[in-house]
């Protein structure tokens, strides 16, 4: 309850920070519904970003802390004890530029450490993350290609990045492509 209480505290006084540069700072707050035949899922972030401008390019600092809890139905047969929640803890650095009017480049490597921190945090909880991706602006729209190492999704490999995005209106937009597709209304 406490978690709950603080969350929604720091997401209510942020608001106003994030309404201004989505790039310094980003809340995240979701939830899977569940209900006796399903598995739930709940998972809180907070991402800040520092960018350093340089002579060319920008450099990027961030940190993001992210906790995840999984909600088992009671006719689980697992057992589960050991991965009801962890918690994410995970610094980038990144370096973006323009290569010429239309395309830049980003690259970013990310130490990141998950675990649910009831013991010792072991090698087995460190991952190292990375990516290089080319992107493509052109009115509000975004093309990116390249590639990203990701241990999110249980692999240890390359993954490929191709998406295209557009922000229809002010409240409206969208992203499809691998690895991430959504759609993000703003109220």
């Amino acid at each position: 309850m406490r978690f709950r209480v603080l969350l929604f505290f720091l997401m209510s006084v942020l608001t106003a920070v994030n309404a201004q540069n989505r790039e310094l700072l980003n809340v995240d707050f979701n939830s899977t519904l569940n209900d006796d035949s399903a598995i739930g899922f709940k998972n809180a972030t907070v991402k800040i970003n520092i960018p350093l401008k340089l002579k060319k390019g920008v450099l990027t600092n961030s940190l993001l802390f992210s906790t995840n809890m999984i909600d088992y139905n009671s006719n689980t047969v697992l057992n589960t004890v050991t991965i009801e929640n962890f918690k994410t803890l995970k610094y980038s650095l990144g370096f973006s530029n323009k290569v010429n009017e239309i395309w830049k480049f980003r690259v970013q490597i990310a130490p990141t450490i998950s675990s649910n921190f009831d013991s010792n945090v072991l090698l087995d909880d460190v991952f190292m993350n990375g990516s290089l991706v080319f992107i493509k602006e052109n009115n509000g729209s975004k093309l990116r290609l390249g590639l990203a190492y990701n241990s999110g999704f249980g692999m240890n490999t390359p993954i490929p990045v191709i998406s295209y995005s557009n922000k229809v209106s002010n409240t409206f937009s969208y992203t499809l492509g691998m690895p991430e597709t959504k759609l993000e209304y703003k109220f």
